[in-house]
């Protein structure tokens, strides 16, 4: 049958992500559990890239030091596959992070991260090389949460002591 429906990604504390698919009535239906980690999943983000060679992806934290990008894909649909893995200081906090897609369509598929290192990290999950990008210092406790204003001029930052700074974005001549 065709699905019209919309997916719905779930990160648990036992290290999986399970993938749903609600119907046009609202009503779930399970289509997918992958194992990522064998440690909680404190953050899940979804991108549909502006590049159209690039699947679907999702962005996983989870409490092993490390941060994933997984492809959801269509057979079976709603399954994930893994993409890239790349260390991240997160090992006792929910840290979270988020795509960046304008800065994507211009230096690469990118995303924002904080950490436990008390940094905000944006990395390239393309780059095989130096997938750093920046690195934003300024918080004295782990950074906790990240979020992008609309259109990416300002990334809000938080941290474990309830601290939030704003970051606002150079811009670039094209």
């Amino acid at each position: 049958s065709h699905s019209t429906g919309a997916m719905l990604f779930v990160g648990d504390a036992k290290g999986n992500v399970t993938t749903f698919e609600s119907d046009m009535g609202g009503q779930l239906r399970l289509l997918d559990k992958t194992s990522v980690s064998p440690k909680s999943v404190t953050s899940v983000d979804y991108t549909r890239w502006q590049q159209k060679r690039n699947a679907p992806s999702l962005l996983v934290n989870a409490q092993d030091n490390n941060i994933r990008v997984l492809s959801v894909r269509d057979k079976p649909r709603g399954s994930l596959q893994l993409k890239r893995q790349l260390p991240l200081q997160h090992r006792q906090q929910t840290i979270r992070s988020q795509f960046c897609p304008l800065v994507t369509h211009t230096r690469g598929s990118c995303i924002v991260t904080g950490s436990e290192d008390m940094n905000i990290h944006i990395l390239d999950v393309t780059s095989t090389t130096r997938p750093t990008v920046t690195k934003l210092q300024g918080h004295n406790t782990a950074v906790l949460g990240v979020s992008w204003a609309f259109d990416e001029s300002i990334l809000a930052s938080s941290d474990a002591d309830g601290v939030v700074m704003l970051w606002r974005r150079e811009q670039t001549e094209s």
